[in-house]
């Protein structure tokens, strides 16, 4: 099963490669990361994972908006950067979203690719459950822990549909 995960960034040195980690981590073959001219550590982060982890191709797709922030552009990207790339799914999330798949109160990495085997042929747009993080330390973002730990709640203002399929 080819899975690609597609985002947009701009100075996310402090948030790739958590990003890149989790997502290699579920099994997914490709994340291509759209990169606005990134003037911090972003890329070069994005390449020494590629080399660290090979288990997962890492693309860099630069666009420019000459500083600005586009919401056109980074819509299109969005919407269509899809289009370019051969795989069963897509995963289109920002750099701070963390698509999980829960299995009673745990987290199971492997539970994506089998949740995402079971849905039917064609686009598909599952509903997805938002988390937003209520911890005060950055270190402890990346270990959601269970719901007894309370480093993230259930908010309904970050649900939407971020996983499509293609026959």
């Amino acid at each position: 099963m080819r899975i690609t995960v597609l985002t947009v960034c701009y100075n996310e040195e402090e948030m790739i490669y958590s990003f890149l980690a989790h997502y290699a981590g579920l099994g997914v073959n490709r994340i291509v990361v759209y990169n606005n001219k990134s003037t911090d550590r972003t890329v070069e982060i994005c390449n020494q994972f590629a080399k660290d982890y090979a288990g997962c191709k890492i693309e860099i797709v630069d666009y420019d908006t000459n500083g600005q922030i586009r919401d056109d552009v980074y819509l299109e990207i969005k919407n269509n950067a899809w289009k370019k790339y051969k795989s069963d799914y897509y995963i289109v999330v920002d750099c701070d979203e963390f698509l999980e798949v829960k299995d009673g109160d745990q987290f199971d990495k492997k539970r994506l690719v089998r949740y995402l085997a079971t849905m039917k042929k064609g686009y598909v747009l599952p509903k997805v459950i938002g988390v937003q993080t209520v911890t005060d330390s950055f270190e402890d973002l990346f270990d959601l822990g269970t719901s007894e730990d309370k480093k993230y709640v259930l908010d309904d203002t970050f649900n939407k549909r971020c996983i499509l399929a293609e026959n």
